[in-house]
């Protein structure tokens, strides 16, 4: 699946990496400037999220720019409506938008361009989910672009194991505040 093997590019660079770390890699340095797109109902930034973990797939797996742009779309529109639903009170309670829901829209963007299918991407979504995490409190250091990078990566991972063998809770976004039994 993954590991050691020069899968995908790293951008700006003469060298290549698996496609997990060239995810992160591309990722991190995509929002190191904060120069990077926003969307409103995604509070953050979506592409650092989505576009480098589709570049690495895309790129692995031979797929075409069609796919891509259409992987991409699915991702944005995901994330930008769970976004609307979480609201500002979610980026105001002391969550980076960006790498919250990034994860999740990066896992719907990569489904789609794997072809998963609909429980599959159901699973992807919930393994991106389960491993969200990035708090405002670090703005102002390097893991603010980490957040990013690990949004891609954690995005592109999620959807593979989908395609393979890990299963998630169906029903991530409507669980019970007490979700300790499924």
């Amino acid at each position: 699946m993954m590991g050691g093997k020069k899968q995908a590019t790293i951008i700006g660079h003469n060298m290549k990496k698996d496609v997990s770390s060239a995810a992160l890699i591309n990722g991190s340095a995509s929002h190191t400037l904060d120069y990077d797109d926003t969307l409103v109902s995604f509070f953050g930034h979506p592409s650092v999220t989505i576009f480098p973990s589709l570049l690495a797939l895309s790129e692995w797996r031979g797929k075409s720019g069609k796919d891509f742009l259409t992987s991409y779309i699915i991702g944005l529109q995901v994330g930008g409506t769970i976004g609307s639903c979480a609201s500002l009170d979610h980026y105001m309670a002391g969550w980076h938008a960006t790498s919250t829901l990034g994860h999740i829209a990066s896992a719907a963007a990569c489904s789609r361009l794997l072809g998963l299918s609909e429980k599959q991407t159901t699973y992807a979504l919930g393994i991106g989910a389960t491993q969200s995490s990035g708090l405002k409190r670090v703005f102002g250091t390097m893991c603010k672009p980490f957040h990013a990078g690990r949004s891609s990566q954690a995005g592109l991972l999620s959807a593979l194991l989908a395609e393979r063998v890990l299963r998630a809770l169906k029903t991530f976004l409507k669980a019970p505040r007490d979700s300790s039994r499924p």
